[in-house]
């Protein structure tokens, strides 16, 4: 996500990091002007005392569930682990209230936690997009887990292939807990259509 912040915000004048916190990505953003937009003033101006000789950095406290833009007017968008944060019904308006910041041909950077992403959020990312790119990351657990068994899921192939039951049940449990399931999602939507 970092190398697509650097490469997508050195196309626009303006770019957003909502939920900015203490402006964490604030140094891999290119555009000419960053905003950082978090609920906590705290953290808020920890993140504008350390750029705040720089007139290029603005911090904005607000309630990300209230518009705090115009309509079209932001290029690019970088969401990290918001939604999380969110009620599960104030998921989709936020999204729709991002989606009327962006400028048409702009661009979002999404990163949803595991219980964060819904097919309602994936559909109006499609619908909204020319190319909507989502990589699923996983746990520890689960990357070791595929290395041991070369990407399959043995619970699939099997359980004879587990003669011990102590076994069988760790796994098992494992799985529940890690597998299929990604840890977080990211999505890189490129070219917002214009309404």
């Amino acid at each position: 996500m970092i190398d697509d912040i650097r490469v997508y915000s050195d196309k626009f004048d303006i770019a957003v990091d909502i939920s900015s916190s203490h402006f964490a990505n604030a140094e891999y953003f290119c555009s000419d002007q960053y905003v950082g937009v978090d609920i906590d003033r705290d953290r808020l101006r920890q993140g504008k005392a350390d750029f705040a000789t720089d007139p290029n950095y603005t911090a904005i406290h607000a309630d990300i569930h209230r518009p705090i833009f115009q309509k079209d007017s932001i290029g690019m968008i970088v969401s990290t682990h918001t939604f999380s944060h969110l009620a599960p019904d104030d998921r989709l308006p936020v999204l729709e209230l991002f989606l009327d910041y962006l400028t048409p041909g702009g661009c979002l950077l999404l990163q949803l936690a595991n219980d964060a992403p819904t097919a309602a959020i994936a559909s109006r990312l499609q619908e909204s997009f020319d190319t909507v790119q989502r990589t699923d990351y996983y746990n520890e657990f689960t990357r070791s887990y595929r290395r041991l068994h070369n990407g399959d899921d043995p619970t699939m192939a099997g359980w004879q292939r587990y003669p011990n039951a102590a076994i069988i049940v760790i796994l098992s449990f494992l799985e529940a807990l890690s597998w299929p399931n990604p840890t977080y999602t990211y999505s890189k939507c490129l070219n917002k259509q214009p309404e």
